[in-house]
């Protein structure tokens, strides 16, 4: 028996009944369950391997909250495919590169004999419908002496991400999904899986000892359906060297200064989310580290309803963020720290979309930094987004374009404010519809538009060449809209090797963002500082 967490909180269980066979195969039948934000999914099956380990064949049983699904893979002479029923609708996957491993999702019944493999660190694997199965890093595991045998495994995934796997001569112990938090460990070995977490757990950067960082508050009123939002944030800066005025008396240096704004999603100050999984890599920290260390002040703060931050995300829509910007740029503008004469805006993503508007109101702003900027409707980047992760995902190409027509489906019926298609399952309506405020108030922005009417300024818009979140020409789109009002010197920096959170990619998976090893690019660094420094120049 196997206990099933989703981000630490035990969620469900998987058991598994392993027969081996005197001929080397091995037959394992499974029943699961699985509870996740009061959706429950339970399933059932078998899986049949070949003696070298690789899938032969594979009956699965579903129960959803928008009722059975039944899959029967099938292997032999032709590609692999795997047949899916639902009622009396039933269709076919096939797949798009020879594979010879089938990992029954959303459960890790599929790794259950696969341990001897990754011992070998040799696994010539590829996973249905296509993707071949990596190992990244293997290595003791440290946990209790009691378990000094275990060896942890990172077991790459192409866009699927990354599952990491404990294994002790030769059996499973435990098993993380990084990103969604999704992990498992065989009852009474809860303390394998805690140490498999924090060793794949990034820890967020230390402040260096010749930097202040100070906490402090902004409160945004209520406004519309907006409650009032306390946004926890932090001021970092040089630890200051007081100056004597012309009595003798000691006054505070006012350092030039730039505040951050972060991409959708609930995240806190150093642009991570909170709890397990997700991202992981402190952009921002790392951003305000470096400007610190070259003298520029800045200003975080954890998005309205998130971690320390009071106040509603879930209701929150693009003009919501726009008035916590702005009222953030306010209030930092008075600390008699801060060379308000001397100030930037650095927005990532979504962020890029808030700064714009905040700029065009705000007076005297020096810089603009945009990060992954969208050039047009957030929602209609979606649409491209899901598309580059479902074909990277080796998805078939007639069950891609069933997909994103669906998708266009529900998006078209939020931008007329029409009710939602009957195609979308029940299990999805709740999800989708407390998501239409806020895809509704990006349709009805023009990032054109507020690009165009930015004041004169110097901007720089970055991009990574490997972003699967924001396509790399809406940097040129950026560009052309900055042009087209009173910004045609914008200069654009690509990078061609870094995803959307600007470290390297390897692949393009989303579980990059949770990666202990990755890092902020530092030519990304020391391009943002030295852009700051030129921006701000003299008083």
């Amino acid at each position: 028996m196997l206990d099933v967490f989703v981000d630490g909180v035990p969620s469900g269980h998987e058991a598994w009944d392993v027969t081996k066979n005197v001929d080397g195969t091995i037959d394992i039948a499974f029943e699961a369950v699985l509870e996740d934000k009061g959706a429950k999914l339970s399933g059932s099956g078998s899986l049949s391997l070949a003696a070298d380990l690789t899938t032969r064949g594979a009956r699965i049983s579903l129960q959803t909250p928008d009722g059975a699904v039944k899959g029967e893979l099938v292997t032999g002479a032709g590609p692999m495919a795997l047949t899916l029923s639902r009622g009396d609708e039933s269709r076919a996957v096939k797949a798009e590169k020879p594979s010879n491993l089938f990992l029954p999702q959303p459960f890790f019944v599929g790794f259950a004999e696969l341990c001897p493999v990754f011992e070998a660190e040799k696994p010539a694997l590829v996973e249905f419908p296509g993707t071949p199965l990596t190992l990244s890093d293997h290595r003791r595991l440290p946990a209790s002496a009691a378990d000094a045998a275990i060896t942890m495994y990172t077991v790459e995934r192409g866009a699927l991400g990354k599952t990491v796997v404990a294994c002790e001569k030769g059996e499973l112990v435990a098993a993380l999904d990084p990103w969604s938090g999704q992990a498992t460990a065989r009852t009474g070995r809860k303390s394998v899986l805690d140490a498999l977490i924090h060793a794949t757990t990034r820890q967020k950067p230390k402040t260096p000892d010749e930097i202040v960082e100070d906490d402090f508050t902004v409160t945004v009123p209520a406004l519309g359906k907006d409650v009032e939002a306390k946004l926890a944030c932090s001021f970092m800066k040089p630890a200051p060297i007081p100056a004597k005025s012309a009595e003798g008396a000691k006054t505070p240096l006012r350092f030039p200064t730039v505040a951050f704004f972060s991409g959708s999603g609930p995240q806190d100050r150093d642009e991570d989310t909170v709890g397990p999984g997700g991202v992981k890599l402190s952009v921002f920290k790392s951003m305000a580290i470096a400007l610190a260390e070259s003298g520029v002040a800045s200003v975080r703060c954890d998005d309205r309803g998130t971690a320390q931050s009071t106040g509603v995300f879930e209701q929150a829509t693009l003009s919501t963020f726009v008035r916590d910007a702005e009222a953030v740029v306010r209030a930092v503008r008075l600390r008699p720290d801060v060379d308000g004469a001397r100030f930037g805006l650095i927005g990532h993503s979504e962020g890029a979309v808030v700064v714009p508007v905040v700029a065009r109101a705000e007076p005297k702003i020096r810089g603009v930094l945009l990060m992954a900027a969208p050039g047009r409707p957030i929602p209609d980047i979606a649409v491209v987004q899901q598309r580059r992760m479902l074909e990277l995902a080796g998805l078939p190409k007639e069950q891609i374009e069933k997909q994103l027509e669906a998708q266009a489906e529900v998006l078209k019926a939020i931008r007329k404010g029409d009710p939602l298609p009957a195609m979308v399952p029940p299990s999805e309506r709740g999800r989708i519809e407390s998501q239409r405020a806020w895809l509704k108030s990006h349709f009805d922005h023009d990032p054109q538009q507020a690009l165009r009417e930015m004041p004169a300024m110097s901007v720089l818009v970055v991009q990574g060449g490997k972003d699967l979140q924001v396509p790399i020409e809406d940097a040129d789109l950026v560009r052309k809209g900055l042009a087209a009002g009173k910004n045609g010197k914008a200069r654009l920096i690509t990078y061609p090797n870094l995803n959307h959170i600007f470290a390297e990619s390897h692949g393009g998976a989303l579980s990059e963002y949770s990666d202990p090893e990755s890092k902020v690019d530092a030519t990304f660094l020391t391009d943002t500082v030295a852009f700051f420094k030129q921006a701000f120049g003299a008083k």
